[in-house]
C-alpha cells in the first residue's frame, strides 16, 4: 500500500496536480533578490535571469536584455526592455516538495534550476 501511495503521489507531482505552496512576497524577495537564477520552461530550454537588490534585472538569454522587477500580492512583476515589448507581466512563485517553480500570467510553469 505505501508503494502504491509513493507511486501515486510521483506521478501526481509529475503532472503538478498536487497543491503549489506558493511564496508571499517577503519569501520571494529571500529567495531571489539579488541571485542570478537559471529556469527551465516546461517546453524545454533554459533561461536566465538576475534580479538585483535594487529592483534592476537582467538577462542573458534571448539576446540579453535589462528591466526592472518589483514585488506584487502574491509574487513578483518584471518589465524589460525588449521582452514582452516592454510590458509588464506578474509571476508567483510556488515550492514543490525541494523544486521552485515560476507561475506565468499565461499559466505557463517553469523549474528554477539553480539560483546562485
Amino acid at each position: 500500500m505505501k508503494i502504491a501511495f509513493s507511486l501515486i503521489a510521483s506521478v501526481l507531482l509529475a503532472n503538478g496536480a498536487l497543491a503549489n505552496d506558493f511564496l508571499n512576497p517577503d519569501q520571494v524577495q529571500n529567495l531571489l533578490a539579488g541571485k542570478k537564477i537559471l529556469g527551465q520552461p516546461s517546453n524545454g530550454g533554459s533561461f536566465d535571469f538576475q534580479m538585483n537588490s535594487d529592483f534592476t534585472a537582467s538577462t542573458s538569454s534571448g539576446g540579453g536584455d535589462t528591466g526592472r522587477w518589483r514585488l506584487s500580492d502574491d509574487g513578483y512583476c518584471t518589465i524589460w526592455t525588449k521582452i514582452r515589448q516592454g510590458k509588464e507581466s506578474c509571476f508567483k512563485v510556488s515550492k514543490v516538495g525541494a523544486n521552485y517553480f515560476v507561475h506565468g500570467p499565461d499559466g505557463s510553469r517553469s523549474r528554477i534550476v539553480r539560483i546562485d
